[in-house]
């Protein structure tokens, strides 16, 4: 059990920016979803360019991998969901 909250520890850690990614740009669907999917393609990008890297040296875990998976989704399904407003 204490295993496995290191690890959820150390995914939750490894991932902070790209939650920080993902609620700018869930805030950012309220005034345009257009802004708000480029902040979350940006951020995948170049979240996925530093996993890729690590990935080669070994240094990150599937359980980080599968955190930043799940994060996006539910940030590009909250996006898909909200309603903008206009003015």
């Amino acid at each position: 059990m204490d295993l496995l909250l290191y690890e959820l520890a150390k995914a939750i850690g490894f991932n902070f920016i790209s939650i920080f990614i993902a609620i700018i740009a869930v805030l950012a669907a309220r005034s345009s979803k257009v802004v708000a999917y480029l902040v979350l393609a940006v951020g995948v990008i170049f979240y996925g360019i530093g996993i890729s890297g690590a990935m080669e040296t070994g240094t990150v875990d599937m359980i980080s991998v599968g955190m930043l998976v799940v994060i996006m989704l539910v940030a590009f399904i909250r996006i898909c969901t909200i309603k903008p407003k206009h003015n």
